[in-house]
C-alpha cells in the first residue's frame, strides 16, 4: 500500500513564553501526550514558512506549507477565498475580504472609533448573511457585488477595480480607524455607510442584549486579483484533499485542483468539531486519498482575542481529537504515513496579530523502526557498522549519565562504503556545593563570639580523577558557593582560613546526584592562639 501524508496546520499556534505560565508558551503549557510520544521518534525543528519581505498571513504561510510558492502564486487573500465561494472571478477583477468587525459606539464620527473584534465575537455564518444581505441593499452600486462567506469572513468584487493598498482589522486592534480607512472614495464611503446600516440592525440589537459583540460595520482588506496555481496532483502525484472551514484554505484546495470535505460543526472557532475533522481525514486516508490537509483555525483565533487559556485549550483539542485517533487509526490499520504537525505563522497573545518568526514542527515518519541501539565508547564515540544501503537514517540519544540527553531526532545521509562523522554536543547535567563558615568559638583577638560567619575562607574542589576543578572564598554572609558542576563525586579542601582562625584541616565529600541540588556544609574554624600574655595590674 502507498504510504500516506498528513498535515495538522494548527493556525497561529506559535506564541510568545508568558510571565502567566511561568515562562512557557501556550504549546510548552498545554497537555498534548500524544504530540510528546511521537516527539521522541520524530523530527522537530524550527522553519521560515513566510518569505522574506512577505506578510505573515496565513495565505502567504499555508501557500509556502501546501509547496506552492507565494512569490510566484500569491496574487492576494480575498481572491483565494472568492475560489472557495465560487465566484467567477475576471481577469480585471479586484477580490476584496469583507470583516464584520465591532467598532467602538461612543464616538461621534467614524473616523475616531475602534476595532475591537475584527471577527464580531465569532459570529455565526447564519447571523453574518443576514447582515452581509442587508449591506447588499444598503449599499447596491454598479460594478460592486457582496458575497457571504463563513462566520465573519466574506467578500466584496470590484469589476474592473483596481488593488488599493489596505490594513487587516485584526493588525490595528483597540486602535483610531481614521489613518487606516481606504483612500479610494468610494470603498472609504461604503465603509462609513456599512455602521449606519449594520449598529441598529435587529441581528445587532438582540446580540448586545445577550451581551456579544454586534457586527456593526464592513471593513475591507485583502485586496488581490484571479490567483492561477497549479494542480497539486500533476506536481506531486498524489490525491489531496483539504478539511478546514474557512474559505481562504478551501480556496487553496480548489485552485489546487484538491477535494474539499465539508465537516458538519466546523465552524474555524474555539468550539469547532475537531473530532468531526479527524475523523473526515481518517476516512479519506482510508479510502482514495494519498495527502490530507487539516487546518484548525482556533488556535489562531484565539491569539487575536488575547486568550492563552483558550488558546491552550485550542491546542489540547486538537492533540486529543485530531493528532491521537489519527495515528491511533492509520497504525492499527498498519497503514504507513507520514505526518507533519505544525503552525502557519505565529500568533502570540501580547500583541493579537501575526508575526513573521519561524515556527515549530514535528515530522513523524511511522515507518522509523529503530534498526539498533549503540552505546558510546570511553572517547564518546560510537561507532555503527554494517550499514550496506545508502539513503537517509534517524538518530535518537536516548540517555547520557550525567548529561542532558538530546531527544531531538537528526537526519544523517549515508553512503554505503564512506565514513559520515556527526558531532553530537550534549549540556552537563549541574547542581552546586555551598558552604556556611562560621567561627566554632569565642577570638580573643577580634573579639568575635562562637558562630560568627566568616569572610575570607579559602577551598578547592576536586573531582572523582584528583583535578581541580574550581575554587571558592567564603563572603562577608560567611558563604562560598561554586559554579555548576557536573553530577559526580567531589572533594573538598579548606587552603586558606579567614585572619586570625586555623584551617580545619577536614576533607569534605560531596555527592551531587540531581539536576538543580545544591549540597550544603558547614564548616567551623577555632581562633588561633596569639602567644601573648599580659597581666595587667594596678600602681603599687
Amino acid at each position: 500500500m502507498m504510504k500516506k501524508y498528513v498535515i495538522v496546520l494548527c493556525d497561529g499556534m506559535a506564541d510568545e513564553p508568558l510571565q502567566e505560565l511561568d515562562g512557557k508558551t501556550p504549546l510548552e503549557a498545554a497537555r498534548t501526550p500524544n504530540m510528546d510520544r511521537l516527539a521522541p521518534r520524530s523530527e522537530i525543528g524550527m522553519v521560515r514558512t513566510v518569505p522574506e519581505g512577505m506578510s505573515p498571513g496565513s495565505d502567504t504561510a499555508n501557500l509556502s506549507v501546501i509547496g506552492s510558492d507565494p512569490s510566484k502564486y500569491y496574487s492576494g487573500r480575498s481572491p483565494l477565498e472568492a475560489l472557495s465561494i465560487g465566484v467567477d472571478m475576471k481577469e480585471d477583477d479586484v477580490s476584496f475580504r469583507c470583516n464584520v468587525v465591532t467598532l467602538s459606539e461612543e464616538e461621534d464620527n467614524y473616523e475616531d472609533r475602534r476595532i475591537l473584534d475584527h471577527s464580531s465575537g465569532e459570529i455565526s455564518t447564519g447571523d453574518a448573511a443576514v447582515l452581509i444581505e442587508a449591506l447588499k441593499e444598503g449599499l447596491r452600486r454598479d460594478g460592486y457585488e457582496f458575497y457571504a462567506g463563513t462566520s465573519y469572513r466574506h467578500l466584496l468584487i470590484w469589476k474592473q477595480g483596481r488593488v488599493v493598498e489596505l490594513t487587516a482589522p485584526h493588525d490595528i486592534l483597540t486602535r483610531r480607524i481614521g489613518e487606516y480607512l481606504p483612500q479610494d472614495p468610494v470603498l472609504r464611503e461604503m465603509m462609513v455607510k456599512s455602521y449606519e446600516i449594520l449598529s441598529s440592525h435587529p441581528i445587532n440589537v438582540k446580540r448586545k442584549e445577550k451581551g456579544l459583540n454586534p457586527a456593526n460595520s464592513a471593513w475591507f482588506w485583502g485586496a488581490g486579483t484571479r490567483p492561477v496555481l497549479t494542480s497539486f496532483e500533476e506536481e506531486h502525484h498524489l490525491k489531496g484533499a483539504m478539511v478546514s472551514a474557512v474559505d481562504l484554505l478551501k480556496g487553496i484546495a480548489v485552485g489546487a485542483g484538491m477535494r474539499n470535505i465539508t465537516v458538519e460543526g466546523a465552524n474555524g472557532g474555539l468550539d469547532t468539531n475537531y473530532a468531526g475533522k479527524g475523523q473526515a481525514a481518517i476516512d479519506a486516508l482510508r479510502e482514495d486519498m494519498d495527502f490530507v490537509y487539516i487546518h484548525i483555525e482556533a488556535p489562531d483565533e484565539m491569539g487575536h482575542q488575547g486568550s492563552f487559556e483558550d488558546k491552550i485549550t485550542a491546542i489540547e483539542r486538537i492533540d486529543a481529537q485530531i493528532i491521537g485517533p489519527i495515528v491511533e487509526n492509520l497504525e492499527a490499520e498498519g497503514i504507513d504515513f507520514r505526518m507533519l504537525v505544525l503552525p502557519d505563522h505565529p500568533t502570540p497573545v501580547r500583541v493579537r496579530t501575526h508575526v513573521g518568526d519561524p515556527v515549530p514542527y514535528l515530522l513523524y515518519d511511522s515507518t522509523n523502526t529503530p534498526i539498533g541501539q549503540y552505546t558510546s565508547d570511553n572517547s564518546g564515540y560510537v561507532y555503527i557498522e554494517g550499514l550496506t544501503t545508502s539513503g537517509r537514517y534517524y538518530l535518537r540519544e536516548l540517555e547520557n549519565k550525567g548529561y542532558i540527553p538530546d531527544t531531538q531526532m537528526k537526519t544523517v545521509y549515508v553512503t554505503a562504503g564512506e565514513t559520515t562523522l556527526i558531532e553530537w554536543k550534549n549540556t552537563p547535567i549541574t547542581a552546586q556545593i555551598q558552604i556556611t563558615k562560621k567561627s566554632a568559638d569565642y577570638n580573643p583577638t577580634n573579639g568575635l563570639p562562637a558562630g560568627t560567619l566568616l569572610e575570607g575562607a579559602i577551598f578547592e574542589i576536586y573531582d572523582k580523577a584528583g583535578n581541580l576543578v574550581d575554587t571558592i572564598k567564603s563572603d562577608s554572609r560567611g558563604l562560598a558557593a561554586s559554579k555548576p558542576l557536573p553530577l559526580g563525586r567531589y572533594t573538598i579542601r579548606e587552603v586558606k582560613a579567614p585572619n586570625n582562625y586555623g584551617i580545619s584541616g577536614e576533607d569534605l565529600t560531596a555527592y551531587l546526584e540531581h539536576e538543580g541540588e545544591i549540597v550544603l556544609f558547614e564548616v567551623t574554624n577555632k581562633a588561633l592562639a596569639t602567644g601573648v600574655s599580659i597581666t595587667k595590674t594596678g600602681p603599687n
